[in-house]
């Protein structure tokens, strides 16, 4: 099978070829909104697929068409923590990142606010995920001063831990993660 040959409207994630899998974990890590241009990029950066922009266009279109993504290319919120944690289950989860984050680096003083707000969520995501507190105090912080009315969104713990709740990874977080994430949950106004 190629990468361009999709089914017309998957149902669910079963459904789904490796490619198409494999985009929406991209797509699931850039977390913000996305361009058919940058995912090629970043997807012919990993290496693991090489399809031409086209193929990126119509897989996405297939992949909104069906449900899986909203308007702006980001995964539905009941999937994006999902697909997440395959990537990293699977074992390419920090390589990823480190090239999002390279090829769209979070900048707390420039560009649009909108932007600054999905990277600065992005990065909180990223510091849960990887165990980075650094990230995640940095992130929350700029997050709590400047993003309240811009993105509308619940705040950045209840998106990773509880939306949806799944216990066996939490289980599985070390313990300070665990306590970090539940006191930021717990705190919320």
């Amino acid at each position: 099978m190629t990468v361009s040959e999709c089914d017309p409207a998957p149902k669910s994630l079963a459904d789904l070829n490796a490619f198409e899998h494999y985009l929406l974990q991209c797509i699931s890590i850039i977390y913000e909104p996305v361009s058919v241009t940058f995912l090629t990029k970043c997807v012919a950066l990993d290496g693991r697929f090489q399809p031409a922009r086209d193929e990126i266009k119509n897989v996405v279109a297939g992949l909104r068409n069906a449900g899986f993504l909203n308007r702006q290319n980001q995964c539905v919120p009941e999937l994006v923590e999902q697909l997440l944690r395959q990537s990293i289950q699977e074992g390419w989860f920090a390589a990823f990142v480190e090239l999002v984050e390279k090829e769209a680096p979070v900048s707390y003083m420039y560009g649009k606010w909108t932007t600054r707000c999905w990277r600065a969520l992005r990065q909180f995501r990223i510091g849960v995920y990887s165990g980075d507190f650094d990230k995640i105090d940095e992130s929350e912080q700029f997050l709590a001063e400047h993003c309240g009315g811009r993105l509308e969104l619940e705040p950045p713990a209840v998106l990773v831990v509880a939306r949806p709740f799944d216990s066996e990874w939490f289980g599985r977080l070390p313990g300070s993660m665990q306590f970090s994430s539940l006191i930021r949950f717990f705190a919320m106004p």
